[in-house]
């Protein structure tokens, strides 16, 4: 989960938490 936490970190900058959560749940 890589590429997502990239966006989720640029778009997300603030919410790291939500950005980590979020790449566990939609994870492969």
């Amino acid at each position: 989960c890589v590429q997502a936490r990239v966006l989720f970190r640029a778009l997300l900058n603030k919410t790291s938490n939500f950005s980590e959560k979020l790449c566990e749940k939609t994870r492969p």
